[in-house]
C-alpha cells in the first residue's frame, strides 16, 4: 500500500483540519516530501490524513457517535452488516472504515444520512 497522505492540524474549534491548502493535489506518497513537511511544519503536525477518491482509490465510511444518536445502532436498524475492512477509532467513540472503490472514477456523496450519522 502507497497511499498520498498530507498533514493536519487541530484548528481553535477542536476540529482537524489541513496544514495548507491544496492538500487534495499535494497529498504525496514521498517519504523524502513527508519529511520536509515534518521539518517544516513540525509541532502543528498532529497527525496524517488519508485522502479518499480518485487519489488513493479507497472511499470511507464515517460512523459518528454524538448528539445523543449512536451510527453504530443506525446501521443495525437498517439492518446493514459491515464487512471486515481495515479502520480507524474517533475521539466521539465512531469509526471510519476503509474500502478499496472498485471504480474510482465513480463520484461517492459525502453525505449518506446525517441523521443516522452516517457519511462518506
Amino acid at each position: 500500500m502507497n497511499y498520498k497522505i498530507f498533514p493536519y492540524e487541530i484548528a481553535h474549534d477542536g476540529r482537524k483540519k489541513p496544514i495548507f491548502t491544496g492538500w487534495e493535489t499535494q497529498a504525496s506518497n514521498d517519504p523524502a516530501i513527508h519529511q520536509q513537511w515534518i521539518e517544516f511544519y513540525g509541532k502543528r503536525i498532529a497527525g496524517w490524513a488519508l485522502p479518499t477518491g480518485k487519489i488513493n482509490g479507497v472511499f470511507a465510511l464515517d460512523i459518528d457517535v454524538k448528539d445523543g444518536v449512536n451510527g453504530f445502532d443506525s446501521l443495525k436498524t437498517l439492518g446493514v452488516t459491515l464487512p471486515h475492512t481495515a479502520f480507524q477509532n474517533t475521539p466521539s467513540g465512531g469509526a471510519h472504515l476503509f474500502f478499496k472503490a472498485d471504480n474510482p472514477n465513480i463520484h461517492y456523496p459525502t453525505s449518506v444520512n446525517r441523521e443516522a450519522k452516517l457519511d462518506l
